[in-house]
């Protein structure tokens, strides 16, 4: 904090001007520009915290369905086709658009990451019912139970994550336009 003292009074010294409450406002107004509020911290990790149990998920359906077949080889060859159409380019978008809202202060991205979302879980809301009786005919399944519950945990983490970029400090910042870093606003 010091330091940031220091350019706020030296740039004040520049403008010409020693007013004490211009300083504290230039103080003020230099942290809120500079320095990520908690807030978007926390949406950050949430969202990095997702992806990672997401690769969990995909690591735990290998090895059930390894184990249903005997081979962990099998269900590899299995389910890699579509590890690789979908799972990785997934996990790329995801964890560029977090880092671009995270990091870069794109407000673009953050409405395109937001309407991926929403277009990814309609689906999973829509369809609820008939997974409510799959979950029922499957109750004795943990691996379709475990699945179920997981990715209700999942869209509910994202949706909280996703709730925390429209507070007001998440908001000021994502909509500073003097941005230190260069963001795509």
């Amino acid at each position: 904090m010091p330091v940031r003292i220091l350019e706020a009074v030296n740039a004040l010294e520049m403008l010409g001007t020693n007013d004490v409450e211009q300083l504290v406002a230039g103080v003020d107004a230099a942290s809120d520009v500079l320095m990520r509020p908690k807030i978007v911290v926390y949406f950050e990790v949430i969202m990095l915290g997702t992806l990672l149990l997401g690769v969990a998920r995909v690591y735990l359906n290998v090895a059930s369905l390894g184990k249903f077949l005997g081979s962990m080889a099998r269900a590899f060859d299995m389910l890699l086709p579509g590890l690789i159409i979908e799972g990785v380019p997934v996990l790329v978008i995801m964890l560029t658009l977090t880092l671009l809202v995270s990091r870069r202060r794109s407000k673009k991205m953050m409405w395109v990451f937001i309407a991926t979302a929403v277009v990814g879980v309609v689906p999973f809301f829509l369809d609820l019912n008939s997974q409510f009786r799959l979950l029922y005919y499957w109750s004795h399944d943990i691996v379709v139970a475990r699945t179920f519950v997981y990715l209700g945990v999942l869209q509910f983490a994202q949706a909280a994550a996703f709730a925390l970029l429209f507070t007001p400090s998440a908001r000021r910042w994502i909509t500073s336009m003097t941005s230190g870093t260069g963001g795509l606003v």
